[in-house]
């Protein structure tokens, strides 16, 4: 069935290539023909072969009938059938050019040529190279078909090992029990040596931890033990004091104290006034006034010493006291200042 369809589209390519052509498509399209696509490649180039030949041979026909024509005018205007028959052949060369354009314009739509190398003189060299680089585009084709099948096959070969190897019965002979028992015991194994481990490691933290607890307890004990100790006497020494000897100690200690702060605050008084010119008067006025309103705060109220700054005197110099650490600042409010505790060892103002 499919030959006497080829025989027929061929037959017909003896009426023009556009007639092969549509007796070509007419066949690839028939529904009830199973044709292969390298087949119909085949076909394809097996068509466009052909026309290119009668082409050729009809060209040829033409240039020999050209040759002819070059009788005399004189008889060909005087033989009308001479005057038809060169007309017929005119009017087939013409048909034959366009036979040949539309030959030209299928190579290019088929890839098989570039359209800049095509001309009317090397048809037979296109041919070759089409045919050349139909050849080689079918085995790269043809090679990456067989890959992608063999891959097909081992992907399907795995999932069918896979499949068998998940339906298999579990084995109940002895030794394949012992196998999976000694395998369950070997996991067990290594998971308690992971815990061993573990917990290893935690022992010797938590020892550390200890001992570093029972050095601080036995420091701590050392010095509760010399609290105790001082507390006791200094409740020996209270107990062998009278009461008038009592409050001569805390009038020395309290004239000691108010000797010591009237030293320190001639200094401070002194130290301003040489730490600003007469051009710096208003300044070391402000900072004359600031120390006083200090002093007076921690002497009128001890158990409030703090003054609001805020506004009142310039922020220079209660940075420069605070630096100098003549005053220190409220743990919450930075605007508040009190003087420093001037009677306490060094280190220990605050």
């Amino acid at each position: 069935m499919l030959d006497q369809h080829l025989q027929a589209a061929f037959s017909s390519s003896d009426k023009g290539t556009d007639s092969t052509f549509a007796s070509l498509t007419a066949l690839l399209a028939d529904p009830s023909l199973s044709i292969d696509v390298r087949l119909v490649e085949r076909l394809q180039v097996a068509a466009l072969q052909e026309a290119v030949r009668r082409q050729v041979a009809n060209r040829n026909s033409n240039e020999e009938v050209g040759r002819a024509g070059s009788w005399k005018e004189e008889d060909a205007e005087k033989d009308p059938y001479t005057r038809e028959v060169l007309q017929a052949l005119q009017e087939e060369k013409s048909r034959n050019d366009v036979e040949w354009e539309r030959i030209r314009e299928g190579l290019i739509r088929l890839g098989k040529v570039d359209p800049s190398e095509v001309g009317m003189d090397d048809e037979e060299d296109v041919w070759g190279a089409s045919m050349d680089d139909s050849a080689a585009e079918r085995r790269q084709e043809k090679s990456l078909r067989d890959k992608e099948l063999q891959v097909d096959m081992l992907d399907a070969e795995i999932k069918a090992l896979e499949a068998e190897m998940s339906v298999l019965p579990t084995s109940t002979t002895t030794l394949a029990q012992t196998i999976d028992l000694r395998k369950d015991l070997y996991a067990s194994i290594n998971q308690f040596d992971d815990a061993l481990m573990e917990l290893h490691a935690r022992v010797e933290r938590e020892r550390q931890s200890c001992d570093s607890d029972r050095k601080l307890l036995s420091d701590l004990q050392a010095v509760s033990q010399g609290l105790e100790r001082r507390i006791a006497t200094e409740k020996e020494k209270a107990s062998l004091l009278t009461p008038e000897e009592i409050s001569d100690n805390l009038r020395n200690k309290i004239s000691r104290v108010e000797a010591d702060l009237s030293l320190l605050l001639n200094t401070l008084i002194s130290t301003s006034n040489g730490l600003f010119t007469e051009a710096n008067a208003r300044m070391g006025a402000q900072l004359r006034a600031l120390l006083d309103t200090l002093m007076n705060k921690a002497w009128d109220t001890p158990a409030d010493p703090y003054v609001d700054v805020n506004r009142r005197f310039a922020p220079p110099l209660v940075a420069f006291l605070v630096r100098a650490n003549i005053a220190l600042e409220h743990p919450n409010d930075s605007r508040r200042l009190r003087l420093a505790n001037f009677q306490l060892p060094a280190g220990t103002l605050s």
